[in-house]
């Protein structure tokens, strides 16, 4: 009996395994007639290809707006007839076309050049590449995580077949080991043209690169205009969008997030006595996360209820564009250790400060640095119940000054190899 269940394990395991090496034998010699097979086969003559690769498929709303970015700059420029977006989850990446669609129907123009000349692959859009091609990684950074690998090949193979590749307001790090170092190396010298988002360290793999402004600049400015203006803002409600310490982030995870947690509770507890918020929206940019935002956020305001001597109200939004803007544009003045969070905050007008949770400063940090905003932005690991928290907003002149900065790196990027 044992051996009749071991010969049907084995049998079943031969079977999965010869179908699995099939399917990979049909995908390559796919990819191999896509690659040299004349592109104009497939594309109308004398169109542009663009592939936009990054972290599409288990998205974040800062990552939607960097895909709006790249998507309004190349198509309201006319660089590109034809746009193909590469996803890990194709049904994932269509629907947040759709829901970007929905966000800027207000600006018809962009909504028929997506409608008309933006395309969805999932996985297989690896091997559709041709020669002549172009490949944009936009999206999540370089940074440490299994990714790391595939996105280092996706450039050298690109590289080998004549695919020119562009990045496009990826950031950097963190990256914790040489191995990584190198590979975010790699990855930025195989590329044709290279614009940065900020400058987050990591000098031995950025260095000799352009760095500038996020591309979701230009997809926040895409979006409805907000519904207040600074004079309207009364000061009475706070806008909170905090996150755990993520484990690639800490060498201690579990206690460096327990002191955090007691630190940002006893911040909030003293900034909304000090300043009489009767109000908090709690938001979120990211629901992917093990505690997502707006649970671990909920945990730290039951912790402050309790020690504030008069009520507030406290009102929950999830990572819905439309819901997002709700909060962010509801509220007075927004503390953010997102990144997005703080920079859609930012970019909308509102007076905003920053908690960083990188060791030795990081990406939200580097943010408020760019925009000459440093006084507004603090350690998580120094901050202190009496820390003076400072809440800093831009003027529309000066967001006009970084679009136009932004739109300028973007276009000399392309122009460059061109």
């Amino acid at each position: 009996m044992v051996r009749v269940k071991n010969f049907y394990a084995r049998f079943r395991f031969l079977l999965i395994f010869n179908f699995l090496c099939l399917r990979a034998v049909l995908q390559f010699v796919h990819g191999v007639l896509f690659v040299f097979i004349p592109s104009r086969f497939f594309v109308k003559r004398g169109s542009k290809r663009i592939w936009i690769f990054g972290w599409y498929g288990t998205e974040t709303f800062g990552d939607k707006l960097i895909l709006l970015g790249i998507l309004s700059n190349l198509l309201l420029d006319n660089e590109a007839d034809n746009i193909s977006i590469c996803s890990m989850d194709k049904g994932i990446t269509q629907d947040t076309v759709n829901e970007l669609l929905e966000l800027v129907q207000h600006e018809r123009k962009l909504c028929g050049l997506i409608e008309s000349r933006v395309s969805v692959y999932g996985r297989s859009s690896f091997f559709r590449f041709s020669r002549g091609d172009e490949l944009i990684l936009g999206g999540g950074p370089i940074l440490h995580d299994p990714i790391l690998f595939f996105w280092c090949l996706a450039v050298w193979f690109s590289k080998l077949i004549g695919v020119h590749t562009l990045i496009m307001g990826s950031g950097v790090g963190p990256l914790k080991t040489k191995m990584d170092l190198l590979l975010g190396r790699k990855i930025l010298t195989h590329a044709k043209g290279v614009y940065l988002r900020g400058d987050e360290g990591y000098p031995k793999v950025t260095s000799g690169f352009r760095h500038g402004f996020c591309p979701s600049f230009i997809g926040v400015a895409m979006l409805r205009p907000p519904s207040k203006s600074l004079d309207q803002r009364c000061g009475g409600v706070l806008g909170v969008n905090v996150r755990q310490i993520p484990p690639n982030y800490t060498s201690n995870f579990r206690s460096d997030n327990e002191d955090f947690k007691s630190r940002l509770v006893d911040l909030l507890v003293a900034l909304i006595i000090n300043n009489g918020f009767d109000k908090v929206n709690l938001f979120s940019t990211h629901e992917s996360d093990g505690v997502t935002d707006l649970e671990f956020g909920s945990e730290i305001l039951s912790a402050v209820r309790l020690r504030v001597p008069f009520d507030f109200e406290f009102e929950l939004f999830g990572p819905d564009g439309h819901a997002l803007l709700n909060a962010i544009d509801g509220s007075d003045s927004i503390i953010s250790t997102r990144y997005h969070g703080a920079l859609m905050s930012l970019a909308r007008g509102v007076p905003t400060a920053g908690l960083d949770y990188t060791e030795g400063g990081g990406k939200v940090q580097a943010l408020f640095e760019s925009l000459g905003c440093e006084d507004a932005v603090q350690s998580v690991f120094s901050m202190q119940a009496n820390s003076s928290v400072q809440f800093m907003n831009l003027s529309e002149e000066y967001i006009g000054i970084v679009l136009d900065d932004l739109r300028s790196g973007l276009r000399q990027v392309r122009s460059e190899y061109e």
